[in-house]
């Protein structure tokens, strides 16, 4: 909204094809002062979903003005010097602005986007540059996490009006069951999600690869699906122009109560625990990948090389509570298993017998507050409450999953925020 009020008092000049950029501070490398760790290089943008590569985001008018699509090599040039980026085309970017990230180039400057910044009077301006943009001819791979930018109609992400507004899903019947109805003598661990205070800023999937030892892949290997992340933040686009409307849904393993990992597994390397986890069991594992294939998520990864870190400084980042994972094996996120592991022992040296109830890496790193972990299991809880409330829904609930993550819809007006903590 600032930048479409600082357009609209601005002369572009009688040419509708006149073209401004702004220089972007990124999510996870910002200036570009940590460009030599390997966490936020491989860490999708929450907007456009490339890791490790530069791109300049077009709107998707612009872009058909200058005849490229994703990957295309553009040439921005500005105060006699130029930058060429691959371009990005992206839904809500305003057509006569492009977008070019800061934080890259460290060495090489025709990717420096600094380059087409002015100083005027004695400050750096970002913004509001006066640019022109041609297409190359040359084309670049982009290393995506994400590909859709929408729901193609499924009710994977729902808005409401209100706190007191239900979520309505399709009513499906249960139909014939797999699994026997199990019960739970100890905590039933659940997590719920609050997308109306979800920001996008992916500290948890930082968090979480920091965490659990997940290794880092590269561009190569991200170019091929290949990424390793147990935690993901998924974007969708909702209308067009200057109405398009973003929605952000972290997605991690649902640790299904009826998960359908465990049913095609031959050696059983994935099992259900008496706390409501969908266990991995590393060392059983022979890496059919039957279980990614069953996953209706998509939150198993497989391990295609030993990413063993050799380095004795870089092995001091490894968490030693935490296993690193061979090659040829499956993975996902645990719910931090041994964050509730050491709950669990240290309730049992003082005598006591409830568990207390640990933080996840994610729900400790989010800024927002808008993941909440506990027991499921008590129904006076903060977990159960939560499930209770009008804007619980489940992500394929009607998969008869049983799926322990749910998430509270994003309101679209009213008071916002705080509601989860």
């Amino acid at each position: 909204e600032a930048l479409k009020t600082a357009l609209a008092g601005r002369d572009l000049g009688a040419s509708a094809d006149a073209l401004e950029a702004e220089l972007l501070a990124g999510v996870a490398l910002r200036d570009g002062s940590r460009a030599h760790v390997a966490w936020p290089r491989e860490l999708p943008d929450p907007l456009t979903r490339v890791s490790w590569t530069a791109c300049v985001r077009v709107a998707p008018e612009r872009a058909a003005a200058l005849g490229v699509v994703d990957g295309d090599v553009l040439e921005v040039t500005g105060a006699g010097l130029s930058v060429s980026l691959p371009a990005r085309v992206l839904p809500g970017q305003h057509p006569r602005v492009l977008g070019l990230p800061v934080g890259y180039g460290a060495g090489q400057a025709g990717l420096n986007a600094y380059r087409v910044a002015a100083l005027e009077h004695g400050r750096l301006s970002r913004a509001g540059l006066p640019v022109d943009a041609r297409k190359t001819g040359q084309r670049v791979e982009l290393p995506f996490m994400q590909v859709a930018l929408e729901t193609h109609g499924r009710p994977l992400v729902p808005e409401v009006a209100s706190h007191e507004q239900p979520v309505h899903a399709a009513h499906v019947p249960k139909g014939r069951d797999l699994w026997p109805e199990q019960s739970y003598p100890g905590p039933r661990w659940h997590m719920v999600i609050d997308l109306d205070a979800c920001t996008g800023c992916s500290a948890c999937v930082v968090a979480c690869q920091a965490e659990n030892n997940i290794a880092v892949v590269g561009p190569d290997e991200m170019r091929r699906q290949r990424d390793m992340h147990w935690l993901r933040l998924d974007r969708y686009f909702e209308g067009e122009g200057e109405a398009t409307r973003i929605h952000f849904q972290p997605m991690l393993c649902a640790q299904c109560g009826h998960a359908p990992c465990e049913t095609v597994c031959p050696v059983a390397a994935t099992v259900h625990s008496e706390d409501g986890l969908n266990q991995q069991v590393y060392n059983r594992c022979v890496g059919t990948r039957y279980c990614a294939n069953n996953c209706p998520y998509k939150v198993r990864r497989f391990n295609w090389f030993n990413n063993e870190v050799q380095e004795p400084v870089e092995r001091l980042v490894l968490n030693p509570d935490v296993v690193v994972r061979s090659r040829g094996v499956m993975e996902k996120c645990t719910f931090c298993i041994q964050r509730v592991q050491s709950a669990r022992l240290a309730a049992r040296a003082q005598g006591d017998p409830a568990t207390a109830v640990p933080q996840t890496a994610c729900q400790q790193s989010c800024p927002a507050r808008a993941i909440t972990f506990g027991d499921a299991s008590d129904a006076q809880g903060p977990l159960a409450l939560l499930r209770a409330r009008p804007r619980a829904f489940q992500v394929l609930a009607e998969l008869g999953v049983e799926p322990s993550v749910t998430y509270l819809a994003r309101v679209r007006a009213g008071e916002k925020h705080g509601e989860h903590a």
